[in-house]
């Protein structure tokens, strides 16, 4: 389990006509979904009995605090997605887009022709939406040196996920404690009482900054590394950036639904069973691991046609087997907003330059969430 995607993809690959797979890994027993109508029992209709796998969640608190939204369950989990409905509503929301718009035209201003390091660029410019989206601030001067510390924390609480035992880590408390350190800070100096924002809807107190951590880290890593990989597949394929500037809109969901795809942020999802039970034909014991491998599912050849290849006009209908976002009462609450904001650089992103990727084979590595390999950069041209 050190690398699941490994994993999940050698399992699938001995056994593919399976729907779902039982095995134990030493005392734990483990299910793997690789079906769609499987995952969506999981996720959705049965959803009280597959409960939130501890084993992974716990891993990541470092990240999401002790009642960040992503650790919530049930009942509380509910509650709280409701409160954060002001934060969402249509009139929020074109704020939001006017925000992103006029940020990536000034992050895009300041980009010379050349190589670029589209990761880095990416990670800046979504943590600094990210800041003001959800709290309120505009931390531009400040924003480098947290992206790089929720960089290294990503990193280290991916390790500490697939570990066998996860050991004490001193880093991982420093990183924690510096950037709470400087949401707290940031917060206290700030006066902004014109934005809908975390700090508005919640009392100012320590779960309101694991909500602070939950949604800056979800708000920016998913939507910086998911626009990379768009941006390194349009740089092999240049006619669908020209047809982007040209104004088609519709191929510029197609791509990023398609960059989804193949290569999912969250390429795997978690759960446990709560009790004995039946899924599919397999009887399941309670504590049972339910892994769902979205990435697997994502290019399984039963439900994609050339599921390696790049072609976003799959999108033309709807796919069963796409489960970017998760599903269900656990499904990502802030999925209409990831769209919105990733159009919005993708359209203006491809009217600015011209741009090819340098490297022939796209590379990504599994952390928390999936991330393109260091160092695949960009050759831009302003048009």
């Amino acid at each position: 389990m050190k690398d699941p995607i490994a994993f999940l993809d050698e399992r699938l690959a001995l056994y593919p006509h399976l729907r779902l797979q039982k095995l134990r890994l030493g005392p734990k027993r483990f299910v793997l979904v690789f079906d769609p109508k499987l995952a969506q029992e999981v996720l959705v209709t049965r959803s009280e009995v597959f409960v939130q796998n501890r084993t992974i969640f716990d891993r990541i608190k470092p990240i999401t605090g002790e009642e960040g939204l992503v650790q919530l369950n049930g009942a509380a989990s509910t509650e709280k997605r409701r409160d954060f409905g002001p934060l969402f509503a249509a009139s929020n929301m074109i704020k939001m887009k006017e925000l992103i718009a006029s940020n990536t035209h000034e992050a895009l201003g300041e980009v010379g022709e050349g190589t670029l390091d589209i990761t880095t660029l990416m990670a800046d410019l979504v943590l600094r939406n990210a800041f003001k989206l959800f709290l309120g601030l505009d931390l531009k001067d400040e924003v480098l040196t947290m992206a790089r510390e929720f960089q290294e924390l990503n990193r280290l609480c991916g390790k500490r996920m697939t570990a066998l035992i996860p050991l004490p880590n001193t880093r991982i408390k420093k990183l924690r404690a510096s950037l709470r350190g400087k949401i707290v800070t940031a917060l206290k100096a700030s006066h902004s009482e014109t934005h809908m924002s975390i700090p508005r809807l919640f009392a100012f107190n320590e779960a309101m900054i694991d909500q602070c951590m939950t949604f800056l880290f979800a708000g920016h890593e998913t939507t910086a590394s998911s626009l990379s990989f768009t941006f390194l597949l349009l740089g092999q394929h240049p006619e669908h950036r020209a047809a982007i500037a040209a104004g088609d809109d519709a191929l510029a969901l197609r791509v990023y639904k398609e960059a989804l795809r193949i290569f999912p942020p969250a390429y795997m999802l978690a759960r446990e069973a709560a009790e004995d039970c039946d899924l599919g034909d397999v009887k399941i014991k309670k504590g049972t691991q339910i892994l769902i491998g979205v990435k697997q599912l994502h290019h399984h050849p039963a439900f994609h046609q050339a599921p390696s290849e790049f072609r976003p006009d799959r999108f033309t209908k709807p796919i069963e087997a796409f489960l970017p976002f998760g599903a269900g009462p656990k499904a990502c609450i802030g999925e209409g907003l990831a769209y919105m904001e990733a159009l919005t650089i993708i359209k203006i992103f491809c009217k600015t330059f011209e741009f090819r990727t340098r490297e022939c084979e796209i590379k990504s590595y599994p952390l928390v969430t999936l991330h393109p390999v260091a160092g695949q950069n960009l050759q831009v041209r302003k048009i």
